[in-house]
């Protein structure tokens, strides 16, 4: 299983419509997806699901070692399962903050259904916090979404600084990729950061870019991802178009790590 966390400590930015529609996208391929939802603000899971049924178990519970994972997790859509998030998980995150070494918890978690999955997508908190720490070391790949604004530019350097901490501690870098957010072609402005971007990101930059589509904010409340709302719509071939991207690449970083491990 591949995990692959998406996380930017700026809010506003699409990652968890990227998040949602990423994980859908990849079940619509073929592929096993679980999307964990480690934002206490819970907005994926009111995404795919009846906010009425948050009350049960979910990721605050499994982290907190009430429950295992498979007694949280539903199936929201074709091959798209979620371990959902609550309020509650805001107290866990206070809790961890006051005590060191919850880094892990994540990775333990996932650790218990990896043989059911090809992907786990970490839907992280818009910060530095504790669970994005913990979602970090658990996963492959970081997926940072940035919208095309100048201000946008500034949380890249923030979370770019976590990335370099986090490869101290493996002794070895952590692959990441930069995906080009809520993009209007029609400004100067967002032609212009998309420069920038590619500039100083080179190859880190994801070929996708996820233009401005209204269907994404009607799917979201609707419950339903892109691919069942609107299938045809920009919106849901975008996001088809990052599944595959992501794919290649992380077949890629995987082909190399075995070649140089054969050598």
């Amino acid at each position: 299983m591949r995990v692959v966390a998406i996380a930017n400590q700026k809010g506003g930015c699409g990652k968890t419509t990227t998040a949602v529609n990423l994980g859908a996208s990849l079940g619509s391929l073929g592929q096993r997806a679980l999307l964990v939802d480690l934002d206490p603000q819970s907005h994926a899971t009111v995404a795919l699901t009846d906010p009425r049924g948050m009350g049960g178990p979910g990721v605050a519970e499994v982290l907190g070692g009430k429950t295992l994972p498979g007694g949280a997790i539903v199936t929201v859509a074709d091959g798209l399962d979620l371990l959902g998030s609550s309020p509650r998980l805001d107290e866990l995150e206070s809790a961890w903050s006051a005590r060191p070494g919850t880094t892990p918890a994540v990775k333990r978690a996932l650790a218990g259904v990896a043989e059911r999955y090809d992907f786990a997508l970490l839907d992280c908190p818009p910060n530095t916090g504790p669970l994005t720490r913990a979602a970090l070391a658990a996963s492959d790949y970081l997926l940072l979404p940035v919208e095309t604004s100048y201000f946008a530019l500034y949380g890249v350097g923030r979370m770019l600084r976590l990335v370099e901490g986090e490869a101290g501690r493996r002794g070895e870098p952590v692959p990441y990729g930069v995906l080009l957010t809520l993009f209007d072609r029609r400004t100067a402005h967002a032609r212009e950061v998309l420069m920038q971007l590619r500039g100083h990101f080179g190859k880190n930059l994801l070929d996708t870019v996820i233009g401005i589509d209204v269907r994404l904010r009607e799917a979201a409340s609707h419950g339903r991802p892109i691919t069942a709302y609107r299938p045809r719509s920009r919106g849901a071939q975008r996001h088809l178009q990052l599944a595959r991207e992501l794919t290649a690449r992380l077949a890629s970083k995987a082909g190399r790590k075995a070649a140089a491990g054969g050598s």
